[in-house]
């Protein structure tokens, strides 16, 4: 949601101690700190009770259902009802690609034609 990084939170600080001053700075940031913990208890909270609502709906058998339906989109039933599995051709894409990008061995180069032979005719 919110990213900080530790060296900005730092500049912040910084700026904060020589405009508020060294005397108040302790105060200011006790302050930010239970209003940034007031805010974390809330949304906890909101979060609890949406998981909650969740359950009672019953979202995670839906969900379980859904994979279930998904998993079996995987295959086709063919001509005598038997299943097979269905698959993706990126799958294969993929895999011919890698095949593709690795280095061929010496003996499988092809080899070039001697120029001394060919300058004799």
């Amino acid at each position: 949601m919110l990213d900080f990084s530790l060296g900005e939170l730092m500049l912040v600080a910084l700026v904060a101690l020589l405009v508020v001053g060294p005397k108040d700075f302790p105060v200011i940031m006790r302050k930010l700190g239970r209003w940034a913990g007031y805010c974390k208890g809330i949304t906890d909270e909101f979060r609890a009770g949406f998981h909650s609502a969740m359950k009672d709906h019953g979202v995670p058998d839906i969900q379980s259902d859904l994979a279930t339906i998904e998993e079996e989109m995987n295959f086709i039933r063919d001509q005598n009802g038997n299943l097979q599995r269905v698959y993706d051709i990126s799958d294969f894409m993929e895999e011919s690609k890698r095949a593709d990008m690795k280095p061929k061995a010496l003996s499988e180069q092809p080899k070039e034609p001697d120029n001394k032979e060919a300058g004799s005719k």
